[in-house]
């Protein structure tokens, strides 16, 4: 269905970053592997939140309580944010350390801090962009949901080719990519709670 074709489409958009980071050269190649495994992480926490309160939000918009639909997000996004918050510190505090995870060459970790600092940032919009995305699917607009972050990605896509491919900009640079795609799917997912039809939804 539409999940299965966003997930291809998220995927694919993935493989485009790292070969247009492979165009910067080897250094650059595996710096962005280093930081990618760091934000697995991360993500993993956040898409587990998400996908919780997709499901609590069907079960509201079922149950026909729509206007609890925006207080139960705002619960979600202020529980991930505690739990992603120390995860987030430590990154931040202890950069070098968080890197040795993965590498154990000096010059490689140094060169990567810069990296790490910006994606991490990037989950200050992450936290609440991918609740509120997620609870579109969960009040059953997933025709919505799916145009949506097909939007974003085409944003993503050209702000990557934008940064790496024309400009060869310094990887750190081009890692804020990361936040320019949570803050536009926050945005465009707000207005859709603002100005959509989903409140009429039968699930």
């Amino acid at each position: 269905g539409f999940t299965t074709i966003q997930y291809f489409i998220s995927m694919g958009t993935w493989f485009f970053f790292f070969m247009a980071i492979e165009h910067l050269g080897e250094r650059s190649l595996a710096v962005s592997n280093m930081v990618r495994n760091i934000s697995a992480l991360l993500y993993m926490v956040v898409s587990a939140f998400g996908y919780t309160g997709s499901a609590l939000v069907s079960n509201l918009m079922g149950s026909g309580e729509q206007n609890q639909v925006m207080n139960l997000c705002g619960k979600i996004i202020k529980m991930c944010g505690a739990v992603i918050l120390p995860l987030f510190l430590f990154v931040i505090i202890f950069p070098k350390l968080a890197l040795r995870l993965y590498s154990d060459t000096p010059e490689l970790i140094a060169s990567a801090v810069p990296s790490l600092y910006v994606m991490a940032s990037s989950y200050i919009f992450a936290v609440p962009a991918y609740v509120l995305f997620l609870a579109i699917s969960g009040t059953g607009s997933i025709k919505q949901a799916m145009v949506i972050e097909l939007s974003v990605l085409v944003i993503y896509v050209l702000y990557v080719y934008f940064v790496a491919v024309y400009y060869s900009a310094d990887i750190a640079l081009c890692w804020t990519s990361d936040t320019v795609y949570s803050f536009f799917l926050l945005v465009i997912s707000l207005l859709y709670f603002r100005k959509g039809n989903w409140k009429s939804r039968k699930i």
